[in-house]
């Protein structure tokens, strides 16, 4: 034996004998592949390139499959995280409700002044004076309130009084 060879790698062999016969193309504005092979059987032709397809339908499902399976370990890794700042903050608005409740309804349904001669709601608090003493948010609950007249007036026009809507607006 004079010279000693390797075996033919024949997966390589392969792959260089397809890639010579094998064009696959795609246009910029599709992710639709067109492949196409160039062989004289056309039975072989067609088995070949059903092969390659499924080849690379399965290597693209797998590629898929490992992007979701690794956005679901992110979210998983980041749902503990979110769960404890919502409880959190669940706990927080807990508490500013019973610290801070702003109830606007008065204390007997008369204007009774306060010693500062405003009036004296339920469950006042500071911020409430803030709130109701602001010319701003005065003046936004009065353009909303008329924005809604206005809408419950068209309502009425189109629809009796017992349409879902107009119950809602009353």
């Amino acid at each position: 034996v004079k010279n000693w060879q390797a075996p033919p790698d024949m997966k390589a062999a392969s792959i260089r004998y397809l890639s010579r016969k094998l064009i696959i193309s795609s246009r910029p504005e599709s992710k639709a592949l067109q492949f196409k092979y160039r062989a004289y059987d056309p039975d072989e032709a067609e088995a070949t390139l059903q092969k390659v397809i499924d080849v690379y339908t399965d290597y693209h499902h797998e590629r898929i499959r490992e992007q979701a399976l690794a956005v679901t370990a992110y979210l998983e890794s980041q749902l503990g995280e979110v769960k404890e700042q919502l409880e959190e903050s669940e706990l927080k608005l807990l508490r500013f409700k019973e610290s801070d409740r702003i109830d606007i309804i008065l204390l007997d349904g008369n204007s009774k002044a306060g010693g500062n001669g405003k009036p004296v709601y339920a469950g006042q608090s500071n911020s409430l004076l803030g709130v109701t003493d602001s010319l701003l948010v005065q003046d936004h609950l009065k353009t909303y309130i008329l924005a809604m007249e206005d809408e419950l007036s068209k309502l009425r026009s189109e629809y009796t009084e017992s349409h879902p809507r107009i119950l809602t607006l009353k």
